[in-house]
């Protein structure tokens, strides 16, 4: 409940106590390299890389033989091309156009669908919402619904 209480919290060190009764939901921490399963999916999480900030983790979804991936704001690292290798579907934060050492930029993501066929490609958490179309990358927009 730390992490809800740094990124939503009041000042109320208790407001989420009950938070997973109340809403019928099971909080799991995992470090780098941890899974967690079910009969229905399992779950990796992965270091990644967000300048001085850690831990930062992306994760990997594997249900029905479909593999998807979310990263987190990160730039590129070995764990982030791991997902792209290993993944249907990929969800990246590409804050900017150009890369830094904590964002991965547009102008370099658009290049990755060359190098990983097997994987799509999605930009999101962008501050470039004025691009309409790139080769090989999908740019949804907030509050999209996609069919996977």
């Amino acid at each position: 409940m730390k992490l809800m209480n740094f990124t939503h919290g009041d000042g109320d060190e208790h407001k989420y106590d009950d938070i997973e009764e109340k809403y019928n939901v099971e909080f799991i921490e995992l470090q780098n390299e941890e899974q967690y399963e079910t009969e229905k999916f399992k779950i990796t999480a992965l270091a990644l890389k967000h300048g001085g900030c850690v831990p930062i983790n992306g994760y990997i979804l594997e249900k029905n033989n479909k593999i998807l991936s979310y990263a987190c704001d990160t730039s590129f690292c070995d764990n982030y091309y791991e997902m792209c290798s290993k993944s249907n579907y990929i969800f990246s934060d590409v804050t900017r156009l150009k890369t830094t050492d904590m964002h991965i930029g547009l102008e370099d993501y658009k290049e990755l669908y060359k190098k990983y066929a097997n994987c799509e490609f999605y930009a999101i958490h962008r501050a470039d919402y004025n691009t309409k179309y790139i080769n090989g990358v999908k740019l949804s927009n907030d509050g999209d619904i996609l069919e996977i």
